[in-house]
C-alpha cells in the first residue's frame, strides 16, 4: 500500500483503515493530545477515519466479543489497515512497517506486566495505565539485564525508546505478560 496523498494532507493525525471482512473496535490513545478522546470506536468493513495526535500513540482493535485484541504503536502522520488481528500495517512520512502480530486469546487474571530488559544498554519503558488509573506511566529507566513490573489489570502499551528518543517501539499486551526487549525491532511477549 501506498499512502494516499490526500490521507496524508489531514497529517498530524492517525488514520486508520478497516480492510477486513468485519467490523471492528478502535482506539487511539491520546498522550499526544490530552484533549482526544481515547474511547472505543466501531469502524465498519472499508471504514476509514482519524484522530487528531502530533506524537506516538497506540492504536489497538478488539473485536466485538473482545475475545481478540492486538494493537500497535505508531507515531503521528500514520495510515494504519486493520487486514485482520495478525495483519495490521502501518504507514507513514516516517514509518514504514508490515508486522504480522499472532493471534492469541487472552483471559485476564493476573494484575501486573513484566518487562526483562536483554539488551546489552539501559532502555526508557514506559506502561500505559488504562487498567489503573493510580498507575505511573512514566518513562523509566530499565538497566541492561534488569527487569521491572507494573501492577496493570488488562491491556495496555508497552513502549521502547532508544536514549536520542529518535526512534521508538512498543507492543500491547494483556495483564499476565512477560514482554523481553532484546532491541528496538525484537520484542517478544509471552
Amino acid at each position: 500500500m501506498s499512502a494516499d496523498p490526500l490521507l496524508l494532507a489531514q497529517m498530524p493525525s492517525i488514520i486508520i483503515i478497516n480492510k477486513s471482512p468485519s467490523a471492528v473496535s478502535a482506539f487511539v490513545s491520546k498522550y499526544s493530545n490530552s484533549n482526544g478522546d481515547d474511547s472505543w470506536f466501531n469502524l465498519a468493513q472499508g471504514a476509514r477515519d482519524s484522530w487528531n495526535r502530533a506524537g506516538w500513540e497506540l492504536v489497538a482493535f478488539k473485536n466485538a466479543n473482545d475475545t481478540k485484541r492486538a494493537g500497535v504503536y505508531v507515531p503521528s502522520n500514520a495510515v494504519v489497515t486493520f487486514n485482520g488481528f495478525d495483519n495490521i500495517t502501518v504507514e507513514s512520512l516516517n514509518v514504514h512497517s508490515s508486522r504480522k502480530y499472532p493471534e492469541k486469546r487472552y483471559r485476564i487474571a493476573m494484575s501486573s506486566i513484566i518487562v526483562i530488559n536483554k539488551s546489552s544498554s539501559a532502555v526508557s519503558v514506559f506502561v500505559s495505565k488504562y487498567s489503573n488509573s493510580s498507575g505511573d506511566d512514566s518513562w523509566f529507566t530499565v538497566a541492561a539485564g534488569g527487569r521491572d513490573s507494573w501492577g496493570r489489570k488488562g491491556w495496555e502499551l508497552v513502549a521502547f525508546k532508544n536514549a536520542s528518543d529518535t526512534d521508538r517501539a512498543g507492543v500491547y499486551v494483556p495483564a499476565n505478560s512477560v514482554v523481553t526487549f532484546n532491541d528496538l525491532a525484537h520484542i517478544s511477549v509471552l
